[in-house]
């Protein structure tokens, strides 16, 4: 739910910066990580395909990536 929100704040800040190629990026991370993390754990619950579980780990940390990046973004314009 809250990276649903992030996405809409991504496309706010991107309307205002829409040369910056990391705001891409992060989005990118954003729609990777939420396909990733919520895809695995969607697949794992609705089928017995028990190795899917090691793929969940992996989409939280693009999803992080993803923060760390828009954080940077934002940080380096207002600095």
């Amino acid at each position: 739910m809250y990276h649903a929100l992030a996405l809409i704040l991504l496309a706010v800040v991107m309307h205002l910066q829409p040369d910056n190629l990391l705001l891409k990026w992060s989005g990118i991370c954003f729609i990777g990580g939420i396909i990733l993390f919520s895809g695995s754990l969607y697949i794992l619950a609705l089928t017995d395909i028990r190795f899917i579980a090691m793929v969940t780990p992996m989409g939280g940390l693009v999803l992080i990536l993803g923060w760390i990046i828009f954080a940077y973004t934002q940080l380096a314009r207002w600095s």
